[in-house]
């Protein structure tokens, strides 16, 4: 499989996708005429708050009379709330963003509908699929990161197997992967990437290593603290800030690289469909991309990623395999408290 960014194909994800008839194509000019009339979307969004202010700021300037409010929660409260509301017949979100998961499960019960968004023919097919019942705004891939202070770039791990060497026991930290989260979804893919015999060889011997675990933003505090000196399965959109403050980090993609799609979709009741479908214009246009870049995000658009962000496209990005981790939730369990001692 070769690189997503490259623009290549990753089929498993569209061959989910359900096969609906998106809305009607309008352009954003004639969807901003009619958007003044309905003055503003209403956004639920697990974009964080100074990310989303900005894509709105922008948006605000480019299209003056067209608000869009928000409610920001992670994604299992966006996912709660949208889900109960449009399952009551309550419809106050017009505009959903949550990751490519959870928007088929959203499309799959009929709360959302497609929405072939301008200016979509621009990014990576696969990021939407062919019915467009989500548009990927943006991606998230897990990495590694290591305190530059502690270690030489020369002696940072180049593949997976370079974790079980003896100087690493008792200097890694992880996200527990009893708490779900990526460490779990890591389990998860390299399962079904690597096979039962060399999994299970792999997670002994890792956990063998006496990891510390906590919650992710914690191992990430380590690590800029010292108190790790590694930390296998970190978003480097999540480590790149840090960085760009100052903290003795750097990340790295090991290949396979995990992925996932960040998404946004249109509710089926919307009550301000027009503004809401201009800003998905704008969240994937170059200028809503380019905001997306310099707040530290990695944007869809491959012309978009900033030099930062560049490594994402010398590996081989793997879609994180949901369904299997919860195929296989009791057995990943127990094997995660059997080798991952706490």
């Amino acid at each position: 499989m070769k690189n997503l960014f490259a623009k290549t194909a990753i089929t498993a994800t569209a061959a989910l996708l359900l096969a609906v008839t998106p809305a009607a194509a309008q352009s954003s000019a004639e969807l901003y005429e009619k958007a003044k009339t309905e003055k503003k979307a209403s956004l639920y969004t697990d974009i964080q708050v100074e990310v989303v202010q900005a894509v709105i700021d922008g948006f605000k300037k480019k299209y003056p009379g067209v608000d869009v409010d928000f409610y920001r929660g992670d994604s299992g409260q966006v996912m709660q709330r949208f889900e109960t509301e449009s399952g009551a017949g309550r419809h106050d979100s017009d505009l959903v963003t949550l990751t490519d998961r959870q928007a088929k499960l959203l499309h799959a019960k009929g709360f959302t509908i497609p929405y072939k968004a301008n200016g979509v023919e621009k990014l990576p097919v696969e990021l939407h699929g062919k019915d467009h019942a989500w548009t990927t705004y943006g991606t998230v891939q897990l990495g590694i990161a290591w305190n530059s202070d502690l270690v030489k770039d020369a002696d940072a791990p180049k593949t997976w197997d370079d974790f079980l060497q003896p100087k690493w026991a008792g200097k890694l930290g992880m996200q527990d992967p009893l708490q779900g989260g990526g460490a779990g979804i890591w389990v998860a893919t390299m399962y079904g990437l690597w096979g039962e015999q060399k999994w299970s060889d792999y997670m002994k011997k890792l956990g063998a290593q006496k990891l510390r675990y906590a919650r992710y933003l914690e191992v990430r505090d380590m690590l800029a603290g010292g108190e790790v000196h590694a930390q296998l399965v970190a978003y480097p959109a999540f480590t790149q800030p840090l960085i760009d403050k100052g903290a003795p980090i750097k990340w790295a993609l090991i290949d396979p690289a995990l992925f996932t799609g960040l998404s946004i979709q249109l509710s089926k009741n919307a009550k301000n469909p027009n503004a809401a479908k201009l800003f998905i214009d704008y969240i994937i246009s170059d200028e809503g991309q380019k905001i997306l870049a310099d707040k530290a995000q990695v944007p869809a658009l491959p012309a978009a990623l900033p030099a930062a962000y560049q490594p994402i496209t010398k590996v081989k990005l793997v879609p994180q395999a949901h369904e299997l981790e919860a195929e296989k939730a009791d057995f990943f369990k127990a094997k995660m408290q059997e080798y991952f001692v706490r």
